[in-house]
């Protein structure tokens, strides 16, 4: 395989256990090591009634840098495990635009990734239906091979 493979990585056992299982799969293969990040301008609605506008605004700021800089961490975490096993890859991160999974969707296709792999959270069916499940997402919109991993 030509085509890199591009990893979903959050620093859960359960991502950590996909990137174990792509170097296996994948020996020597280039790869993408993307951690995705959420903005938290949507959860401030009441801070705007409440404080000046500049100072929410600059808390936006600070928090959205503090979040990217989390991501970027975690990232370089996943590019290096990856590394530990075998595969040639380095470390990405991107602000969620506008939900987790797109965002995956979007990167790889602008990789033109040949698998996403993206570990599984476990989650049971309501748990599911409720909070969403970016594996389910995946496998339901990617035009690439979509590989779910689940630590055990």
């Amino acid at each position: 395989m030509s085509r890199p493979v591009v990893i979903a990585y959050d620093g859960s056992e359960d991502a950590s256990a996909a990137i174990r299982e792509a170097g296996r799969l994948f020996p020597h293969q280039p790869a993408v090591v993307l951690t995705v990040w959420e903005s938290v301008a949507g959860m401030v609605g009441g801070a705007r009634a409440a404080l000046p506008a500049d100072v929410v605004a600059g808390a936006l700021v600070a928090l959205d840098q503090a979040a990217q800089d989390g991501a970027e961490r975690t990232a370089a975490e996943g590019a290096e495990l990856a590394e530990s096993v075998g595969l040639d890859a380095m470390s990405f991160t991107a602000k969620a635009a506008p939900n987790i999974w797109s965002t995956i969707l979007m990167e790889a296709d602008d990789r033109n990734a040949g698998v996403v792999i993206v570990g599984s959270r476990g989650r049971s069916p309501v748990k599911a239906a409720i909070l969403g499940s970016v594996s389910n997402a995946l496998t339901a919109h990617s035009p690439a091979p979509v590989l779910v991993v689940r630590a055990v």
